[in-house]
């Protein structure tokens, strides 16, 4: 009765699976890369947003973007939430069309004051994008 392996075999499942684990390593990464976009992207959407719901309750909000990836919502001098998308999911933010920090205000109807801005969220090959209209309004790309 033969109990165990012989080098030999243990060898080739070795090699086996090396070949499988080289294969799958770069689809792994490429999609936790996606995640971690979509994922600073909604987070900066929910920020937005939160802005956009509390700027008539307190007469008006801003939210402050700053590159590579610190997003701030403030209301009256109050700092009500900070995402830093670098730290957090590992991912670089760019505005495009603004050296390297912007501002988007809502007035007491919650009503943007601003240029449109565009975000770019990117890690790896992976990217994400968020436009914000002159009104305020998010659009995910």
């Amino acid at each position: 009765m033969r109990r165990g392996f012989t080098l030999p075999e243990l060898t080739v499942v070795l090699a086996l699976v090396a070949t499988g684990s080289s294969l799958a390593l770069p689809r792994m990464r490429a999609q936790l890369d996606a995640l971690a976009t979509n994922s600073a992207r909604e987070a900066a959407a929910r920020a937005l947003s939160r802005a956009r719901a509390e700027a008539p309750l307190w007469g008006g909000a801003l939210v402050e973007l700053v590159e590579p990836g610190a997003i701030r919502v403030i209301v009256e001098e109050r700092v009500l939430e900070v995402i830093d998308v670098e730290e957090r999911f590992r991912v670089v933010m760019e505005i495009a069309g603004a050296a390297s920090a912007a501002e988007i205000r809502y007035d007491a109807l919650g009503v943007g004051r601003l240029a449109n801005r565009t975000l770019h969220f990117r890690r790896g090959r992976a990217e994400a994008t968020l436009v914000v209209s002159a009104y305020g309004r998010v659009t995910r790309r």
